[in-house]
C-alpha cells in the first residue's frame, strides 16, 4: 500500500477500497433561481426576528419565565409568605397614609394594586411593592395635608418618568448616587419621618409640622397638650415591637413549637400591636386615645388621575379655579423625578440584597415600577416602592416566586371589604409606633466608622447629605449630596496618591519603606533632613540609585501638575540621583495633556543630566508621547530589565 499524504485541509483521505459503503445515487443539483435565494433569506430573517421578539417579550414579562416552571408544591409556601407579608402590609399601609397626609384607605389601595402588577413584571421574587415611609414623606412635602388628587397625579407622573427611563435604559443614573449619599439621605429622611410622628405619638393638638425643624418646633410649643393615654400607649407599643422582634434571638434553643410561635410573633408584630390597641379602644366607652377615624369601605373607584388640580394651599395667587396643565407642573416641580429616582434606588438595592442566584435587571425594575405607578394611579393609589421590611418578611417566610403577591393583595382586599369598620378604632399612637420602629433601623450610623477608616471625604459627603436633607428638605438633600459626591470624585485626581521610593540597584531594594501619601513632600523633606544631618548618600553609590515613582491611578490632565511638581522637587532634593523611573503599572489611561507634560519633562530633565524612564508602559501610551514630540521614550518592561541595562 502506498503511503497516504494529507490533503490541503490537513486531513488524511479515506480509501474507499478499504471500506464497504454503498454510495448514494447521484443526481444533478437542482437549479436555484435568484427568487428562491431571496425567499430563503427572508425566511431565515423572519425566523430570527420571531426568535428575538420572543426573547424580548420573555425578558420584559418575567412571568413567562417562572410560570411554566411553577410547581403545585410552591403554592403553599408562596401563600404563607403572602399572608405573612399582608399582616405587615395592612398596618404599615394605614400608617404610611397618615405620613402622606391622607386617610387610611389610600394606603390600602396602594398595597394591593402594586402587588398584582409586580407579579407580571417583577424580576425579584422577594420584592414586595407598596407604600413606604420615604415615598409618602416626599409626597407630603409636595402636596401637603389631605390632597389626594395631587398625590395620585404625582404617582402617575412618577410612573411615566420611570417607564421612560426604563425604555431608554437609564439604569446608570442610579450609579451617580453613591453609598455615602444614600446613607446620609436615608438618615435625614428617617429623622424627618420620626419628627412628623411626634404629634400622633404623644397625642398633641395643633397643626402638623412641615419638615424636621418645623415639626420639632411645633412639638415643643404644644408639648403641654400631650395626652397621658396616647403617650403610654405609644411607648408601650414601641417596647412590645422591639421585644417581639428580638425575642427569638435571645431565647437559646427553644422547643420547636415555641420557636415557631416566636417566629410568627416577630412576623406579625405590627398587626398584633395594632389589634391590641384597637381592642383596648373599642372596649372602652370613651377612648383615651386619638383614633384613626372612619375608613372608606370597599374597592377603590377606578378613574384616570385629574390633570388640572385645584390651587395648592401654599399657592401665592388668589384664584379659586383649577390650575391648567402647565400650572400644575410648575406646582409639582421636580417631585415626580425625585420620587422616581429614589423609588428605583430602593428597588435595585432590595433586589441586590435579596436576589442572590437571580438575574437582577435594573431596567426591568424601572419598567415594573413605572407600569405599577401608572396603573395604580387609576385606582387612587399613592406612589410606591420596594419595602425592605416586607421584603425581609417575604424572604424569611420562604417565598418561592412572585406569586406570593396574590395572597398579599387578597388579604389587603379582604381588609378593605370586611375590616374597615374596625379600623376606625386603631389608635394613632400605635400607628406612630409602627412607623418609628420601621424607620429608625434605617439610620446606618454604624457605617460611619468603617467609612472614616476608608475615606474621610466619604464621611463628609454622608454628613453634608444628612444635614441638607434634614434642614433644607429631601429634594435639596439628594441634589446637594450627589453634587458633593461628584465634586469629590472630580477633585481626587487633582491630588493623586503616589508611591515614591529610592531604590538601590545593587541591593534591589528601596531606601526605607515605600511611602503612600497624597503628597510626597513630607517624605522628600525627611530624606533631605537625613542628608543634612550627616546621613548623606555617597557619590559612588548614588550612581547605582534611582527614584521609583508609582502613581496610584490614571495619569490624566487633572493630576499632571501635581505629579510633575513632585518629580521636579524630587530631582532637586536629590541631585546626585540621575534616573527617575515612572512605573505605569497602575495607570489605566493617558490623555494629550499628560503625554505632552511627560514629553516636556523628559526634555527638561535631560538638560540637567537626568533621565526619566518608563516602566511597564503600554505601547499606545508610548506612541502618544511620540506623537507629541518625544522621539524615543526610554522604556523597560520591568524593574529587572532597568537594573540590567542601566546599572550593570
Amino acid at each position: 500500500m502506498e503511503p497516504q499524504t494529507p490533503n490541503r485541509q490537513g486531513n488524511f483521505p479515506v480509501s474507499m477500497s478499504n471500506i464497504d459503503i454503498e454510495a448514494p445515487p447521484t443526481s444533478p443539483p437542482a437549479a436555484t433561481s435568484p427568487e428562491q435565494l431571496v425567499r430563503r433569506r427572508r425566511g431565515r430573517e423572519e425566523e430570527g426576528g420571531n426568535y428575538s421578539a420572543k426573547k424580548y417579550v420573555k425578558k420584559r414579562l418575567p412571568i413567562l419565565k417562572w410560570l411554566p416552571a411553577y410547581k403545585i408544591g410552591d403554592i403553599v409556601p408562596d401563600t404563607i409568605s403572602g399572608i405573612s407579608v399582608g399582616l405587615t402590609a395592612v398596618p404599615q399601609s394605614i400608617a404610611y397614609a397618615d405620613v402622606a397626609g391622607l386617610t387610611p384607605e389610600y394606603g390600602l389601595y396602594s398595597s394591593f394594586v402594586s402587588c398584582f402588577v409586580y407579579i407580571f413584571l417583577g424580576s425579584c421574587r422577594q420584592m414586595t411593592i407598596g407604600p413606604t415611609a420615604l415615598m409618602e414623606l416626599l409626597v407630603y412635602e409636595t402636596c401637603g395635608e389631605n390632597f389626594p388628587k395631587c398625590v395620585i397625579l404625582v404617582g402617575f407622573y412618577t410612573g411615566c418618568v420611570q417607564f421612560l427611563m426604563g425604555l431608554l435604559k437609564l439604569g446608570a443614573v442610579v450609579s451617580l448616587i453613591s453609598d455615602p449619599v444614600t446613607i446620609g439621605f436615608v438618615g435625614g429622611a428617617s429623622l424627618t419621618i420620626c419628627s412628623s410622628q411626634i404629634k400622633s405619638f404623644l397625642g398633641l393638638t395643633g397643626a402638623k409640622g412641615d419638615g424636621f425643624l418645623d415639626s420639632v418646633i411645633k412639638a415643643i410649643e404644644n408639648i403641654k397638650t400631650a395626652k397621658l393615654g396616647d403617650s403610654l400607649l405609644g411607648l408601650g407599643s414601641v417596647i412590645f415591637l422591639l421585644i417581639a422582634k428580638n425575642m427569638k434571638d435571645y431565647i437559646k434553643s427553644p422547643p420547636p413549637l415555641v420557636s415557631k410561635l416566636l417566629w410568627l410573633l416577630a412576623l406579625s408584630r405590627n398587626a398584633v400591636v395594632v389589634i391590641i390597641g384597637a381592642g383596648i379602644a373599642a372596649s372602652l366607652s370613651t377612648s383615651p386615645f386619638a383614633l384613626t377615624g372612619a375608613v372608606k369601605k370597599g374597592f377603590p373607584p377606578v378613574s384616570p388621575p385629574q390633570f388640572n388640580l385645584p390651587p395648592f394651599s401654599n399657592s401665592t395667587g388668589n384664584s379659586t379655579s383649577d390650575l391648567n396643565f402647565w400650572e400644575t407642573w410648575q406646582e409639582l416641580g421636580t417631585a415626580p423625578l425625585t420620587i422616581a429616582v429614589i423609588s428605583i434606588l430602593q428597588n435595585v438595592a432590595i433586589a441586590k440584597a435579596f436576589g442572590s442566584g437571580q438575574s437582577i435587571d435594573a431596567t426591568q425594575e424601572m419598567i415594573a415600577l413605572g407600569v405599577s405607578h401608572v396603573v395604580a394611579s387609576f385606582f387612587s393609589a399613592m406612589p410606591t416602592a420596594g419595602s425592605f421590611t416586607r421584603s425581609a418578611v417575604n424572604e424569611a417566610s420562604g417565598v418561592r416566586s412572585p406569586f406570593g403577591g396574590i395572597a398579599t393583595a387578597a388579604l389587603v382586599l379582604f381588609a378593605l371589604s370586611f375590616l374597615t369598620e374596625w379600623f376606625q378604632y386603631i389608635p394613632k399612637a400605635s400607628l406612630a409606633a409602627v412607623i418609628l420602629c420601621a424607620v429608625l433601623p434605617m439610620i446606618e450610623y454604624e457605617s460611619l466608622w468603617p467609612m472614616w477608616k476608608v475615606s474621610k471625604l466619604d464621611v463628609l459627603t454622608a454628613i453634608v447629605t444628612f444635614l441638607a436633607s434634614l434642614l433644607l428638605g429631601l429634594e435639596y438633600g439628594i441634589v446637594i449630596g450627589v453634587g458633593v459626591s461628584l465634586a469629590i470624585y472630580l477633585v481626587r485626581p487633582v491630588r493623586p496618591k503616589v508611591e515614591w521610593t529610592i531604590v538601590n540597584a545593587e541591593e534591589g531594594e528601596g531606601r526605607g519603606s515605600p511611602s503612600r501619601s497624597s503628597s510626597v513632600d513630607r517624605l522628600l523633606s525627611a530624606q533631605e533632613g537625613e542628608k543634612e544631618g550627616g546621613d548623606s548618600i555617597p557619590s559612588s553609590n548614588s550612581i547605582k540609585k534611582y527614584h521609583l515613582i508609582k502613581p496610584e491611578q490614571g495619569f490624566s490632565f487633572p493630576s499632571v501638575d501635581a505629579i510633575r511638581t513632585k518629580m521636579n522637587k524630587g530631582a532637586l532634593n536629590h541631585p546626585q540621583i540621575k534616573v527617575i523611573a515612572l512605573d505605569c503599572g497602575n495607570m489605566i489611561s493617558m490623555d494629550y495633556t499628560s503625554a505632552s507634560a511627560l514629553s516636556s519633562l523628559v526634555k527638561a530633565l535631560k538638560k540637567t543630566g537626568k533621565s526619566l524612564v518608563f516602566i511597564r508602559c503600554q505601547e499606545e501610551w508610548l506612541e502618544m508621547m511620540r506623537n507629541v514630540g518625544l522621539k524615543e521614550p526610554e522604556f523597560y518592561n520591568n524593574l529587572e530589565e532597568l537594573t540590567l541595562k542601566r546599572f550593570i
